[in-house]
C-alpha cells in the first residue's frame, strides 16, 4: 500500500507517539516542526521519566499517558509513530490498525521527508561497526555525513533539521525494519543472519525475513551489498522467486566474500580487499591493503568489504 506520510502529517492532525525512549523524543522534536498535535504513549512509570523531558513536554502541549498504551489514546489518531521497543502486536496497535489507522516507525518517515542520499546497515553483528566506518570512508572523500539510526542520533532527529549533509548512514535493526514503511535506502547492506531475538519473533524464518525486508522497496539503481558467504542470505536468495513476501530483489545486487569466486564483487586475496570489475572480465578494478590495520582480522576483513562496496556505490573513490 502506498502511503504519502506528508500528507497524512498536516498541521492539526493527531499523531501519537509510542514509546518516548531517546526515538520516541526525536519523533515529537520532528513532529512539533510539522505543527501536528501531539501524544505521547509511555508504558513505563511517570515518576520514572525525567523531570525536565516532562517539563519540556507540558511546556509544548503533549499529552502524555504512562503505564501503559490504551486503546482509547491510540484509535484516537490519524496516524501512530511506534518506538522500535514496542511489540507491534500488542492489543491497542492491533485495534488501531483494525480501524485503518496507520502504524509506523521513524524509518517510515524517510521516503516522504528525507532528502539526502541514504546508506542503511543492518545484520545481527558487526551493524555499529560497518555503520561508523562507512561515515568516516564517506568523510574521508570530503563529504558532510549524518550517522545515526540505532546507534547515537535517531534519523528523526536529522528530519527536523536543515538537512544539511551530503549523505546519511543509519544502522538499523530488524525492528526497526518491521515498521519501516516504504522505507528505501540508495545503498542497503546486509552483514550477517544469526538467530536472535526469537522472544519477538514467532520464528527464525520470521527474523530472517525481517532482515531481509531492508531490500524490499529499492529500485533499479539502488544497490544491495550482500555476505555472500552467509548461509541463511544465500539460502534466502536462492528461493527468493518463490517468496510471496515481496518477490525478487529489483536493486543491483553487489556479493562480497572470502574468495574470489564468480559473482563476487569483493572477495580477499591475502590481507587485501579485491574489488572485481562489473563487466564480468575476471580482472581486479581496486585492491585496498589491510595489513596493519585494525581491519585485518575476520571478522573485520568482511566488515571492510562491505563498508568499500557501500561508499564505492555513493560515488566515493
Amino acid at each position: 500500500m502506498c502511503m504519502n506520510l506528508k500528507e497524512i502529517l498536516q498541521p492539526g492532525a493527531h499523531v501519537v507517539v509510542v514509546g518516548l525512549g531517546k526515538s520516541g523524543v526525536s519523533a515529537v522534536r520532528f513532529l512539533l516542526k510539522l505543527g501536528v498535535k501531539i501524544s505521547v504513549s509511555e508504558g513505563g512509570r511517570q515518576e520514572n521519566l525525567e523531570g525536565d523531558l516532562v517539563r519540556w513536554l507540558k511546556e509544548k502541549r503533549v499529552f502524555v499517558e504512562t503505564g501503559g498504551h490504551t486503546s482509547e489514546l491510540l484509535t484516537s489518531a490519524d496516524c501512530i509513530l511506534v518506538s522500535p521497543g514496542v511489540p507491534l502486536g500488542i492489543a491497542s496497535l492491533a485495534a488501531a490498525r483494525q480501524k485503518g489507522i496507520p502504524v509506523v516507525g521513524e524509518l517510515a518517515l524517510a521516503k516522504d521527508f528525507l532528502k539526502t542520499p541514504m546508506v542503511a546497515v543492518t545484520g545481527t553483528n558487526g551493524k555499529s561497526t560497518v555503520t561508523t566506518l562507512i561515515g568516516d570512508l564517506l568523510a574521508g572523500c570530503g563529504n558532510k555525513v549524518f550517522v545515526g539510526g540505532n546507534i547515537g542520533t535517531p534519523l528523526a532527529e536529522y528530519l527536523a533539521g536543515p538537512q544539511d549533509c551530503e549523505a546519511v548512514v543509519l544502522e538499523v535493526s530488524s525492528f526497526q525494519l518491521d515498521s519501516a514503511g516504504e522505507f528505501r535506502p540508495k545503498v542497503g547492506v546486509l552483514l550477517n543472519i544469526t538467530p536472535d531475538h526469537l522472544d519477538r519473533y514467532v520464528s527464525y524464518k520470521e527474523y530472517v525475513d525481517s532482515k531481509m525486508s531492508l531490500f524490499k522497496n529499492q529500485e533499479p539503481g539502488d544497490v544491495a551489498v550482500i555476505n555472500g558467504d552467509d548461509p541463511a542470505i544465500v539460502e534466502w536468495l536462492a528461493k527468493e522467486s518463490d517468496r510471496e513476501s515481496f518477490g525478487s530483489l529489483r536493486a543491483e545486487q553487489r556479493r562480497y566474500g572470502s574468495s574470489c569466486k564468480a559473482g563476487m564483487a569483493a572477495c580477499l586475496n591475502g590481507t587485501k580487499v579485491c574489488i572485481a570489475r562489473l563487466d564480468e572480465s575476471g580482472r581486479f578494478e581496486e585492491e585496498y591493503e589491510l595489513a596493519g590495520t585494525p581491519l585485518a582480522q575476520a571478522p573485520n576483513t568482511e566488515n571492510a568489504m562491505a563498508a568499500i562496496l557501500a561508499v564505492r556505490a555513493m560515488g566515493c573513490k
